[in-house]
């Protein structure tokens, strides 16, 4: 990575990447372009001073942001499915019992 905006640049299209995999449901896929979005972090740490501005600083707090709320509206689908199936296998012992 030789420049910030080229780091944005990856770093959008991974996070687009991964917002599609979450809405395949292709959760490793998830999980491997994430490993390549840290990475990428690790990286951001080798640019050199001259070459990081406040744009890019400004594009990582929004990548923040915007992965917080992702994660916590995963989290919410994930509780109402745990509540549906818990509330369906309920029913099913009941009908068996």
């Amino acid at each position: 990575m030789k420049k910030s905006s080229e780091f944005i640049s990856a770093f959008s299209d991974l996070n687009d990447q991964i917002v599609a995999a979450i809405a395949d449901g292709s959760f490793s896929r998830v999980i491997t372009l994430d490993k390549a979005r840290q990475d990428m972090m690790q990286d951001l740490v080798l640019l050199a001073a001259d070459e990081v501005d406040d744009k890019l600083f400004d594009f990582i707090e929004l990548c923040t942001r915007q992965n917080t709320q992702m994660i916590e509206d995963l989290e919410l689908e994930v509780e109402k499915l745990t509540f549906r199936n818990n509330r369906f296998t309920k029913a099913v012992n009941a009908y068996h019992n």
